[in-house]
């Protein structure tokens, strides 16, 4: 499991906030691929929120 405001990956179980960001790894993606993947999606979001872009 990846995500942001996750902390700890030694556990079998993780209790995250309600509101935490969190994905399943496909089987299909290597450690590497699922990294770049939830990192560059949640660093995009951060800088969309940022911009404060309205509709028009």
């Amino acid at each position: 499991m990846f995500g942001r405001n996750v902390y700890g990956c030694h556990a079998e179980y993780k209790v995250v906030p309600d509101n935490a960001a969190i994905a399943v790894m496909l089987d299909s993606l290597d450690f590497d691929e699922a990294v770049a993947i939830s990192f560059g999606a949640l660093t995009a979001q951060f800088f969309l929120r940022m911009t404060k872009i309205m509709p028009g």
